[in-house]
């Protein structure tokens, strides 16, 4: 009787724990990366998404091995998902960009992620070719 009652209460202690704690939601982080026609910094309606575009995430700063590297698409948009709450660093990767473009904003973007959450960054971005 012993044994099963032992058995009853760790079993029941089991359930208890592996109910009680919640798997963690992660985070998504969207942006997009665009053709700064007229050089003012800001996403005009008129100006088009670069597509093919590589972004990249870390942890630390905006160097060093990435976690991972997305495309953007036709339109220009990109999204990370699945990631926890922590810091992250976003890039555009300036050697696929530039061939001619140079960056009319920051390069580099730091995002603090918290749990379940989804952060929309500014725009990326870059001069047309040779401007």
């Amino acid at each position: 009787m012993k044994t099963s009652c032992s058995a009853l209460a760790t079993g029941l202690l089991f359930l208890f724990l592996a109910t009680s704690v919640a798997p963690m939601e992660s985070g998504r982080i969207t942006g997009s990366v665009y053709c700064d026609h007229n050089k003012n910094h800001q996403f005009d309606k008129t100006e088009k998404g670069l597509e093919n575009i590589h972004v990249q995430i870390f942890v630390k700063q905006c160097s060093g091995p990435a976690l991972q590297t997305v495309h953007t698409d036709f339109e220009g948009k990109f999204v990370f998902e699945g990631f926890g709450p922590d810091t992250y660093y976003i890039r555009s990767d300036v050697a696929c960009v530039c061939g001619g473009r140079m960056p009319t904003t920051n390069t580099c973007q730091k995002v603090i992620l918290e749990e379940g959450m989804t952060i929309d960054l500014p725009p990326f971005g870059y001069t047309e070719y040779g401007q």
